[in-house]
């Protein structure tokens, strides 16, 4: 297979960047990928082996496949930063339970209390966190299809 370069059209329109350099810039690029070379091959259309060159710097890439790696990169990140969203959100509503029912306290160890054993039911507080909980939960299990977690439900 005939290596590929940057076309002449590219560089006549006053790019000032060495080849060499936006290559092992990209070179870097696909030795730190948030996916495998395998995942950015069939997302890219081109094969593993391909992707594996162009990593070890035995082949190049045309615009268009760097183009179409840069689209997969920056979706795969949205994605990441999206479960980061919803791993926050569930972290919120635990730390809010736990506000609104304190399970590691007793009455009986605040100032002034009567001595009163806590409810064994949660206050309406929790269970709008539960719901919410379940929600968010839900939604992550959603975002993940063909992996069904246990951990869906909060019961």
């Amino acid at each position: 297979m005939a290596e590929r370069r940057v076309p002449a059209w590219y560089l006549a329109v006053g790019i000032d960047v060495p080849t060499e350099r936006i290559y092992g810039v990209f070179r870097d690029l696909l030795q730190n990928l948030p996916m495998s070379s395998s995942e950015l091959a069939r997302g890219i259309g081109v094969s593993q082996p391909a992707v594996s060159r162009w990593s070890h710097g035995v082949a190049r890439p045309s615009l268009e496949e760097m183009a179409l790696t840069l689209d997969a990169v920056e979706a795969r990140m949205a994605s990441i930063r999206e479960r980061v969203d919803r791993a926050r959100l569930v972290i919120q509503l635990v730390e809010e339970a736990v506000v609104a029912y304190d399970v590691r306290r007793s009455p009986v160890d605040e100032p002034g209390a009567t001595g009163n054993p806590p409810a064994h039911f949660p206050p309406s507080e929790l269970l709008e966190i539960r719901r919410r909980l379940q929600q968010a939960l839900q939604m992550e299990a959603r975002a993940r299809p063909g992996k069904a977690s246990d951990s869906a439900s909060v019961d």
